[in-house]
């Protein structure tokens, strides 16, 4: 099995999505002060690689600790569907000529948009990428547990998609990267937030055991 890293960098101002708080990650104490390093963090739940939960949309959702710990992992199935890119939301003609003979019940949908090679630049956030909500709702029939995108978000304003995926508790795994990696590969992805009690989301270290 081979580790593949489906996480971007996270650092002091990194790249927020609009309206959140920038990252700060600033010393705070000094080995030649202190006899040890340790740095303070400042960010939002929901800052560069990380996962949204039900309590992201839904006034009685779920929080991350109260998500079992086997949901944020699990069989993927990675599709290239970066011909799309800039097109806006992918819709489920579109979808269905990429779906292969796999069986999707259980299975965490990755899409490679190809979108992270734009992190740090201004359209990053700008261009309108992710699913409409009728590839949403077929994911929901077909009973998936997740769906990770390249992208900032799985939709744009007014996140509808978040709503119909999350109410049916599909965790959505944003701003991920490397996902060519595991396109036509049989691989097991995992996307494990810290236990954050209360909230809505948490970055997440990314990464993907394939064959």
């Amino acid at each position: 099995m081979e580790v593949v890293d489906l996480t971007l960098p996270l650092f002091s101002g990194c790249p927020s999505f609009p309206g959140q708080p920038q990252a700060a990650i600033f010393p705070w104490h000094d080995i030649s002060f202190h006899g040890h390093r340790m740095h303070a963090c400042f960010m939002a739940d929901h800052t560069g690689t990380h996962v949204d939960l039900p309590a992201h949309f839904l006034l009685e959702g779920k929080t991350v600790e109260a998500m079992d710990l086997e949901r944020f992992m699990g069989r993927a199935l990675a599709f290239d569907v970066s011909s799309l890119t800039g097109r806006g939301v992918i819709r489920l003609s579109e979808f269905q000529t990429f779906l292969r003979e796999e069986e999707m019940e259980g299975a965490i949908i990755l899409l490679h948009t190809g979108m992270d090679v734009l992190f740090g630049k201004g359209e990053y956030f700008e261009k309108e990428v992710g699913i409409s909500e009728e590839v949403a709702r077929f994911l929901v029939e077909k009973k998936i547990k997740g769906v990770g995108i390249d992208a900032p978000s799985i939709d744009p304003y007014p996140f509808e998609v978040h709503r119909i995926l999350l109410a049916h508790e599909i965790l959505i795994f944003e701003s991920l990267t490397n996902l060519k990696a595991l396109v036509g590969r049989a691989a097991t992805f995992f996307g494990v937030p810290l236990k954050l009690t209360g909230c809505s989301g948490s970055p997440i270290r990314a990464f993907a055991l394939r064959e």
